[in-house]
């Protein structure tokens, strides 16, 4: 994620877990706060676990607006 504004700034990461078919299996949303003319890689998890095997990619929404 990379911030490019002047100021610290925290974002909400969306992001879909999709099987080999496409289909999408679940969307999660996390919080990452990045500093001002920053970035920071986003390790991520699966909250439902069992799911985890069906995986094939994931796939984040490229934009995102600070909300702090």
């Amino acid at each position: 994620m990379t911030n490019p504004n002047s100021r610290d700034a925290t974002f909400w990461v969306d992001v879909s877990f999709k099987d080999k078919d496409g289909a999408t299996l679940k969307d999660e949303t996390w919080k990452v706060d990045v500093l001002a003319d920053d970035k920071v890689t986003v390790d991520i998890e699966l909250a439902k676990k069992s799911l985890a095997s069906s995986v094939d990619r994931c796939v984040a929404e490229p934009e995102a607006e600070p909300f702090r």
